[in-house]
């Protein structure tokens, strides 16, 4: 009986063939080259690699009777196109075969990963005998006291997209993204 009920259950998932070969194949199982990946994915493998390595606790699920789980891989791309691309999520979802919720939930799932595990990791509020350091940085070097760090902006260009053009207009007249940087005394980025 339960063999039979685990396979009335498999009727009620939808085979989007995630295990056939196609585009996730090629990705992730070596047919593209180191350039063709960055080009695709907008990363290095290796940097792709660090991301599933250190996300594969926080987001990697077990198999079931009913379905297969999603590969880490498989998540972290999906977020990795919707974060840089800006595809839109049921494009995504087409393109790597997998469902519509699932494909939003991974991207929930990564966003949240960076900012608790690698937000903490690489940028980090100054202690206060470091920030008393910056401070001295400044006022000698550039004579104005209590400033322990310059935050400034950058309008790129861009093309007007399609949709929300409006959303991308800025002041100057022009269609733009903005770059903000935090830099020191010395003038590091």
């Amino acid at each position: 009986m339960t063999h039979l009920a685990a396979r009335l259950r498999r009727l009620w998932a939808h085979d989007r063939g995630l295990y056939r070969p196609g585009f996730f194949d090629q990705i992730f199982l070596g047919s593209f080259n180191a350039q063709e990946f960055k080009g695709r994915m907008r990363m290095d493998v290796s940097t792709f690699e660090y991301l599933c390595s250190t996300f594969a606790s926080a987001k990697q699920r077990q198999n079931t009777n009913v379905r297969f789980a999603v590969l880490i891989q498989v998540k972290v791309a999906v977020s990795i196109s919707r974060l840089t691309i800006g595809n839109s999520m049921q494009n995504i979802a087409d393109l790597y075969k997998i469902g519509l919720s699932t494909s939003q939930f991974a991207v929930f799932l990564f966003n949240a990963a960076v900012k608790s595990i690698l937000l903490r990791k690489f940028l980090r509020w100054p202690s206060p005998t470091v920030m008393e350091k910056f401070a001295q940085e400044f006022q000698d070097i550039h004579s104005i006291p209590y400033v322990i760090t310059d935050v400034d902006g950058f309008h790129i260009l861009i093309v007007a997209p399609r949709l929300h053009a409006a959303d991308y207009y800025n002041r100057k007249g022009f269609h733009s993204i903005l770059l903000q940087g935090v830099i020191s005394s010395k003038c590091f980025f």
